[in-house]
């Protein structure tokens, strides 16, 4: 029984020709065995291509924003330094009878000096980069998934 049996099949008459004899002189031909096997070996070859393009894109992703992480922390620093919001923390932590007395002033002068855009740097690189390196270890256990199966 022939494998495509029960489907439709062309026939001379779904093309509009009423002459059979062209298409009974046809031999019939069959898929050779390796076929399936060396088609079944591209996709995997495919699939691994496309799983190490995607690694290297997260992967490199991953280094670029771990480097903007490492840049916005040193600006972050920088910033709340030259801006007095260390002494003003360092002057909180130092006892507890001046920050008491000077609560409100204290609690204004930290928020004053506070580097709203140096945290918001930092937050925004280290989700990038947590992000990224998440995708790269999903990606790679899925290397390993579709190399095992290929």
């Amino acid at each position: 029984m022939h494998q495509n049996t029960g489907q439709s099949r062309i026939s001379p008459q779904s093309l509009g020709i009423m002459d059979d004899r062209p298409f009974s002189q046809l031999a019939v031909v069959s898929a050779p065995d390796t076929l399936k096997t060396k088609t079944l070996d591209r996709i995997a070859g495919f699939e691994r291509r496309a799983c190490r393009v995607r690694i290297a894109g997260w992967v490199a992703l991953a280094a670029a924003s771990i480097g903007a992480f490492a840049a916005s922390c040193a600006y972050a620093w920088n910033a709340a330094s030259s801006s007095g919001f260390i002494q003003y923390i360092s002057l909180a932590f130092s006892g507890s009878t001046a920050v008491f007395s000077y609560s409100k002033d204290l609690s204004l002068s930290i928020v004053e000096s506070l580097p709203a855009l140096g945290i918001a740097l930092i937050l925004a690189a280290g989700l990038v980069s947590a992000g990224a390196v998440w995708s790269s270890v999903r990606a790679l256990k899925q290397r390993s998934r579709v190399v095992s199966f290929a």
